[in-house]
């Protein structure tokens, strides 16, 4: 589903990433941990291939760095996407329009938009507040908000770049099960972290990065349907 073989980034003559492989199995859940600056955002983009690797190759699922064509690239992002720690949302619509806009610019019939957003409000616990614009969101709710949106295509891969910072608790706890529901039903989910606490005493497997390399991963996998 994603692998790194033997990757390595330089940029400007200095050294972002050196040697990193990994596997990620369809439907697996795995948290990639390490500080602030240690790479772990770049290896996203790689995964995204908005950026390239300068030696090895990264692919994912039927694409790879090495051959990927510019015209592969709106069906690429729809198979992978990605929540990012701004969230990116329309401040001028709705939350129920946010994640219809999705659907509707992909040519996705209306009825379809209609049934999969009311269903991906409800799963993220947002029903009650679709008729709202961002702006009168909590941080939490932004973060379901955009969780949703990245799911209206249902793509295969869902990467989140530090999810829960700046989220109390309570909060965090809910977007974590959130993804965790979203595994359970066999999307590949990447969860990038600095936060220790996050990972501890969970199940799934952790890959390590320290100073642009994989320190080490956890042996445990989760398969689909898998839960905390």
């Amino acid at each position: 589903m994603i692998a790194l073989r033997q990757v390595g980034l330089e940029e400007q003559g200095r050294r972002i990433l050196a040697d990193v492989d990994f596997e990620i199995e369809r439907g697996e859940f795995a948290f990639l941990l390490g500080p602030t600056g240690s790479g772990k955002s770049t290896i996203l983009q790689l995964i995204l291939f908005e950026r390239r690797p300068t030696s090895g190759v990264v692919i994912v699922g039927d694409y790879d760095s090495e051959s990927i064509r510019d015209r592969d690239m709106p069906a690429m992002r729809r198979s992978v996407s990605m929540v990012s720690q701004n969230h990116r949302l329309l401040q001028d619509r709705t939350v129920y329009e946010n994640v219809a806009f999705a659907m509707e610019v992909t040519g996705t019939p209306r009825p379809a938009v209609r049934r999969r957003t009311h269903t991906l409000l409800a799963d993220v616990e947002l029903m009650h507040r679709r008729s709202v614009r961002p702006g009168a969101l909590s941080g939490g709710e932004q973060q379901q908000l955009a969780i949703a949106r990245a799911l209206a295509n249902e793509p295969f891969v869902l990467l989140a770049d530090e999810p829960t910072a700046n989220l109390d608790p309570e909060t965090t706890d809910l977007v974590v099960r959130i993804l965790a529901d979203v595994q359970a039903r066999g999307t590949t989910v990447l969860v990038a972290t600095h936060n220790e606490a996050l990972v501890s005493g969970r199940r799934q497997r952790v890959l390590r990065l320290e100073d642009g390399r994989i320190a080490g991963a956890g042996v445990s996998r989760t398969q689909p349907g898998c839960a905390f």
